[in-house]
């Protein structure tokens, strides 16, 4: 990738960086649920005392936009309990 670009001759990106980067994304997202997996597993495994010490850290690799999407899918399934008909 050519990283060397001026901002005011920049034309955005091609195909093939395009492709790069989303490689490079998905590859990121795997490694992290795997890492939130092992955490997870952990947890479950251990003595409850060590173990919460653990789900603080499963706590803080959740990211905030993981906690945002799992508010919104909170949000949608409830909503439909409380709606006046």
């Amino acid at each position: 990738m050519k990283e060397n670009r001026n901002k005011q001759s920049w034309q955005g990106y091609d195909f093939n960086e395009l492709v790069c980067r989303r490689v490079l994304t998905d590859a990121r997202i795997e490694a992290q649920k795997t890492r939130l997996a092992e955490t997870a597993q952990t947890v479950k495994k251990e003595n409850p005392l060590v173990s919460m010490r653990n789900l603080r850290s499963l706590a803080t690799a959740v990211s905030f936009i993981d906690y945002g999407i799992l508010a919104v899918r909170l949000y949608r399934r409830i909503k439909p309990l409380f709606s006046k008909k």
